[in-house]
């Protein structure tokens, strides 16, 4: 089979192959120079962990490429030549846009709408601008979380050169989205604890991203523009990832969560209780019935 051609610069796409969910993989078509990916049917939400660490890797390894601009959204369905049309959905992390075929080929992302999609970004609030602008960090450098051009956020609300908003990798959903099999970087489930040490793109003090949401410095929300940035905190961790073999703490909980029901890391005392709910309960759902029973029945007309 041929390579699929980028509908935006005509040249061949490269076949990245993925790790999805249930030991199925999943094969995605890429262009560098213009941030674009193709996915066959719906193939993006069937990514697992390693899956979502491939696919980091593989945006990182085209960050050096000669960029090409996206012409508009007038363009063609790489499989039949129909044209894309435009869709938004949103979805349990916000809106995402993408170009879709009418005839169900397929759909066309950039870099940074893939990753909005997969909950791996969110935009700068603006009160971390507001903060950007009061005191910056010292050596601040900001990069298009979509091409990788740095721009002054304090100034701008885009990318000048690809017009993707001012967005910022979520490092914590990042965290989690590899780590849900595996529980190599969770400290919360017991074990040894574990440092994701970096620098606060706000103020420059120092961070543990695997245990804290914000800056224990500026009290701003942990926010990394830099895709490579990522890769190098997660680095230590990358094996056990991509082995799927998970820590034995974890391996508890996920058992404990089959055997009882207990949804994961719910407080010891409130697991759910096999003989049912208490009696107390019962009566108030019932109380409750008597109460609206008795407002309608006052609501309804004699006749």
């Amino acid at each position: 089979m041929d390579a699929t051609r980028c509908v935006n610069c005509t040249q061949p796409m490269q076949l990245v192959a993925l790790a999805g969910h249930y030991g199925r993989g999943v094969d995605v078509d890429m262009c560098g120079p213009c941030r674009l990916v193709w996915f066959d049917n719906l193939e993006s939400v069937n990514l697992n962990g390693p899956g979502t660490l491939q696919l980091l890797r593989a945006i990182d390894a085209q960050r050096g490429e000669l960029l090409n601009a996206l012409g508009g959204t007038d363009l063609p369905c790489p499989r039949c030549t129909a044209r894309l049309k435009v869709v938004r959905d949103l979805v349990s992390h916000g809106p995402v846009g993408r170009l879709e075929c009418p005839r169900g080929h397929g759909a066309l992302q950039t870099f940074s709408q893939l990753l909005a999609e997969k909950g791996l970004v969110r935009p700068l609030f603006r009160p971390e601008v507001e903060q950007l602008q009061r005191s910056p960090a010292t050596g601040l450098v900001f990069h298009c979380v979509n091409c990788g051009a740095e721009f002054d956020p304090r100034v701008r609300e885009a990318c000048s050169f690809c017009g993707s908003p001012r967005l910022v990798l979520d490092l914590q959903r990042i965290l989690h989205a590899l780590d849900r099999q595996t529980g190599v970087v969770d400290s919360s489930v017991g074990g040894p604890p574990r440092q994701v040490q970096f620098t606060c793109m706000h103020c420059g003090g120092a961070i543990d991203a695997a245990r804290e949401r914000r800056c224990s410095h500026c009290a701003m929300p942990i926010a990394v523009t830099d895709v490579a940035e990522v890769l190098r905190l997660i680095e230590p961790y990358a094996a056990k990832i991509e082995s799927g073999e998970a820590a034995p703490a974890h391996r508890a909980v996920e058992v404990a969560e089959v055997s009882d029901g207990r949804p994961h890391l719910l407080p010891m005392g409130l697991e759910r209780n096999p003989l049912g709910p208490p009696w107390w309960v019962y009566a108030f759902c019932a109380v409750v019935a008597a109460g609206a029973g008795l407002a309608l029945v006052r609501c309804v007309p004699l006749v």
